[in-house]
């Protein structure tokens, strides 16, 4: 009897061994599943980051182009600018240059016009001096003291000017007195617009 209680008992034992054993195969396979779960969705992961790695580096290859392309367009630009710069700068020293050369043209033509007024009023009071000399009739003392007046004129150096010949009293000899537009320069004739 007693042995029969002992394998009784050794069996009871065995049995909740096994059962114990079986439960923890049970779970060990539950967590395996569970293992292999996270595991697969692990890889999961994995893949979908590798296919951002790479979309990423493929993004930044082309940023990189972008970047060499703007660079190189950014120099070329400013190769440009610089050699717009060069001719604007010497655009601005020509145009200063044909100013003052401009102004000191006006500046001279200023003084030629005036110079040929002066010359006009000067051979218009001679001729009008001649007139009244020669009015008086050869001979006679009145033209000896118009003569001399002719002399004394400071127009006696212009007047000399323009005849090749003078007598002593200081008149053209048998020439006529030039035309007073002959007087003004060719360069003011032409600006002028006067027919000669």
């Amino acid at each position: 009897a007693q042995l029969e209680e002992a394998e009784q008992a050794a069996l009871k034992g065995g049995k909740k061994v096994i059962a114990k054993l079986e439960q923890r195969i049970h779970d060990l396979e539950a967590e395996l599943d569970g293992e292999q779960h996270r595991y697969q969705e692990a890889n999961k992961n994995v893949a979908k980051s590798e296919r951002r790695v790479r979309e990423l580096q493929f993004q930044v290859d082309e940023d990189k182009k972008n970047y060499e392309r703007l660079q190189d367009l950014v120099d070329k630009l400013q190769s440009k600018i610089k050699t717009q710069k060069k001719q604007l700068e010497d655009a601005e020293e020509l145009a200063n240059t044909n100013l003052q050369k401009y102004r000191q043209i006006q500046h001279q033509l200023e003084d030629a016009e005036e110079r040929a007024d002066n010359a006009e009023n000067s051979v218009t009071k001679m001729r009008s001096m001649s007139r009244t000399t020669m009015s008086v009739g050869p001979g006679t003392g009145l033209q000896a003291t118009r003569s001399a007046t002719v002399l004394r004129s400071p127009s006696r150096n212009l007047l000399e000017r323009f005849c090749s010949t003078t007598n002593d009293s200081g008149e053209c000899g048998d020439e006529a007195f030039p035309d007073v537009a002959s007087l003004k320069p060719l360069g003011l004739q032409q600006s002028t617009g006067e027919v000669i």
